[in-house]
């Protein structure tokens, strides 16, 4: 994964859970699945032509748009390959919502923060990929529920914040010292 990325093996845990790489992650898996014999020969003659896959059209397919074209192709190539394709993706999903929440839970865990219902660690979102990937977004709200609320007793607030980065980034501008 960390070969076509900017600056390969950097930054390799977000890499795994980004938006930016979700849809070239998808794609490798399912390039491995076909080397793997995991589907159909159709299915792979299809997916050795298809072009790189962009993260909205992995969101449009699971989450049923009808928007998603290559994904689409891909699964009525048979009934069988439309289960493992909807597999495949789920689990791939359910990595990216692990690997999210055990890092939010590493950072509060670190901070020793959270611990009070009144006081909870506040969790700015920001990002097309989960604001349009509503599968996305229930499997991070269960696994935060499970492992941060549940199992750890931590307690926090998501909330969405649009141009977060864009903001952040003018404020460490303005507030650093020039040289």
């Amino acid at each position: 994964m960390g070969r076509g990325t900017v600056e390969p093996g950097w930054q390799l845990l977000g890499k795994m859970m980004a938006g930016a790489y979700l849809g070239q992650l998808f794609h490798q898996f399912l390039l491995e699945a076909a080397t793997a014999g995991g589907f159909s020969p159709a299915l792979c003659g299809k997916l050795a032509a298809m072009s790189p896959l962009p993260t909205k059209e992995l969101s449009d397919y699971v989450n049923g748009t009808g928007e998603s074209q290559q994904l689409e192709a891909l699964a009525a190539t048979s009934g069988s390959d439309r289960l493992a394709l909807d597999q495949l993706a789920d689990a791939v999903l359910e990595r990216v919502a692990l690997l999210t929440s055990m890092q939010l839970l590493a950072i509060m865990e670190h901070l020793d923060a959270g611990k009070k219902a009144e006081s909870p660690v506040c969790i700015a979102i920001e990002g097309t990929t989960y604001e349009k990937n509503q599968v996305l977004q229930q499997k991070i709200a269960k696994l935060m529920e499970k492992w941060i609320e549940k199992a750890r007793g931590r307690s926090y607030r998501m909330v969405k914040t649009p141009q977060a980065n864009l903001l952040g980034t003018a404020v460490a501008a303005l507030i650093t010292p020039s040289v």
